[in-house]
């Protein structure tokens, strides 16, 4: 959004000191120097007295400063402070320019909408037509990155049940109804009496997500119930996968290896069976003029047929082990058993 700023702007820029070449933004010099020129007027209408212009100006130039710096939740403060001094278009645009780097994109939007709406109340009517434009686009590219989340309440009526977003109560007319939310890890809980339920989901920027929250009445004694959430479609909740869903791949894997390895190690001893029978050697001691091929041929399948049952049968058991102690649904029941038979070995299972 790099602009160069106008001659106008730049003669205007006096008032508030350099603020260099490389600003950021286009609306930079330009947008502060129509805080300074004329009274500026508050929302309540009264004249702001020229000590307290003087200081919200020079905080806000402050601001502005620590932005280009990119000390963007400090330049954050100092701009939302000027701005309830000095609420005026140009300033409005900065604080919603600070609030979006510092993450807060809900916020940001919402500035950006009063920018617009902001009457210029004094100063420089072109420098704040400007900030109003430069709002408008600026809003319209940030929409399309904020996060929504969608809450319902299972098991309660929603007007009897406290909600809470990151400990900010939800207004029950909005439950079942998409909100606005800033990306990253966002904490939901509901609260009916002694039942809550609890979840923390991780929203990613214009991700669109649902949660289910779960109240179930409790008796005397019984200890309340956390209710567990319901992502939307296509969508996943923190946590609710285990840590251990690699086991049930990786056992299967060890449990094919190891029956490969059981399959190739009884092969060799069938073959090495078979070339033994047809070598004259008693007691494992071959006269001479004994095929010396037919003899490394014999050896070589003794060795694979070890090689092939001690693998096997470990990586077998290792992958029996896994799918046994693997996570799986309540609802479903598991069972592995070895089998060996006159042509094949290995291990049935179900799962």
């Amino acid at each position: 959004m790099m602009r160069t700023t106008t001659v106008r702007a730049l003669l205007l820029a006096g008032s508030l000191g350099s603020f260099g070449a490389g600003a950021p933004i286009g609306f930079g010099a330009s947008a502060l120097a129509g805080l300074g020129v004329t009274a500026l007027w508050s929302t309540s209408a009264h004249a702001v007295d020229s000590a307290t212009r003087g200081a919200a100006r020079d905080l806000a130039t402050e601001g502005v400063g620590d932005y280009q710096a990119g000390n963007y939740q400090v330049a954050s403060e100092k701009l939302e402070r000027a701005y309830k001094v000095l609420p005026l278009p140009s300033l409005a645009l900065w604080s919603a320019r600070a609030l979006d780097k510092c993450g807060k994109l809900v916020e940001a939007s919402e500035r950006y909408l009063e920018a617009t709406r902001l009457e210029a109340g004094g100063g420089d009517q072109a420098v704040q037509e400007q900030a109003k434009e430069e709002a408008r686009t600026e809003r319209a590219a940030l929409l399309p990155r904020l996060s929504s989340l969608t809450i319902e309440i299972v098991g309660a009526t929603p007007e009897n049940v406290v909600v809470t977003i990151e400990g900010t109560p939800i207004d029950s007319a909005l439950l079942g109804v998409p909100r606005p939310t800033n990306p990253g890890k966002v904490a939901v809980r509901a609260e009916a009496g002694s039942t809550v339920a609890a979840v923390t989901v991780t929203l990613t920027e214009g991700e669109k997500r649902s949660v289910r929250l779960t109240l179930e009445k409790t008796t005397p004694g019984q200890q309340p119930a956390t209710a567990a959430s319901a992502p939307a479609a296509g969508a996943h909740d923190d946590g609710a996968a285990s840590s251990n869903q690699w086991q049930r791949p990786v056992g299967w894997v060890g449990v094919g290896l190891g029956a490969v390895g059981l399959i190739v190690g009884g092969v060799a001893a069938v073959v090495a069976a078979d070339q033994q029978s047809s070598l004259d050697c008693p007691g494992g001691s071959c006269p001479p003029g004994t095929d010396p091929g037919a003899i490394d041929s014999y050896n070589s399948m003794r060795v694979i047929s070890s090689i092939g049952f001690i693998a096997g049968g470990v990586l077998a058991a290792g992958g029996v082990t896994l799918l046994l102690t693997a996570p799986r649904p309540a609802s479903k029941s598991a069972s592995v058993r070895p089998y060996l038979g006159w042509a094949s070995v290995g291990v049935r299972g179900q799962f």
